[in-house]
């Protein structure tokens, strides 16, 4: 008898073993790394795409500064949008947008490039501190990387023609990307 305990609290274990290492294969692990790329994909394509409200159904990491600053940011797009096309603005290698030619541009522009800014300055901190990047001096290395991870994001969703500015300080204009065969044909 007790060796058929024995056996049985066996296979008991090994069934509790080969659950928890399905349960494991189906769970997601993102790191903050990822959790940057998420949220930079996730919140350029809502401002870009003017469609959903930023939070919980939309954001991977959405508390804190994050949703008022989005919106705030949704909100100015109609306006920094004539500023991208006509060339007159560009996104900088941070993720920040700065005037092409420092001389020109209206008071207006300037006012819209500071309060875009800043707003921008938050969400990197928020997002920061979301993906767990947010306390001592991990949230100071952490910024030059969330920083650089939203730039690529606002640049490779923009449309072509918008300029940005690498990390060398050129300004390049997006290229039109590949045309597929499908919309060659169209």
């Amino acid at each position: 008898m007790a060796a058929g305990l024995h056996a049985l609290r066996g296979c008991v274990a090994g069934l509790l073993a080969l659950a928890l290492l399905a349960a494991c294969q189906s769970t997601q692990v993102v790191t903050a790394a990822g959790g940057t790329l998420m949220q930079a994909r996730e919140v350029v394509r809502l401002v870009y795409t003017q469609s959903g409200e930023p939070g919980a159904k939309t954001l991977p990491y959405w508390a804190g500064d994050i949703t008022p600053a989005v919106r705030r940011i949704m909100g100015r797009f109609p306006e920094s949008r004539g500023g991208f096309e006509s060339g007159a603005i560009g996104i900088t290698s941070e993720g920040f947008l700065a005037l092409r030619d420092p001389a020109a541009g209206d008071a207006g522009l300037h006012t819209l490039i500071r309060q875009e800014n800043i707003d921008r300055g938050i969400l990197y901190a928020a997002s920061a501190l979301e993906v767990g990047h947010g306390s001592g001096s991990a949230f100071g290395d952490w910024m030059p990387y969330e920083r650089a991870s939203f730039a690529r994001e606002w640049v490779a969703q923009a449309p072509a023609g918008w300029w940005h500015r690498s990390e060398k300080g050129e300004w390049l204009r997006k290229a039109p990307g590949p045309v597929s065969e499908d919309a060659a044909a169209k």
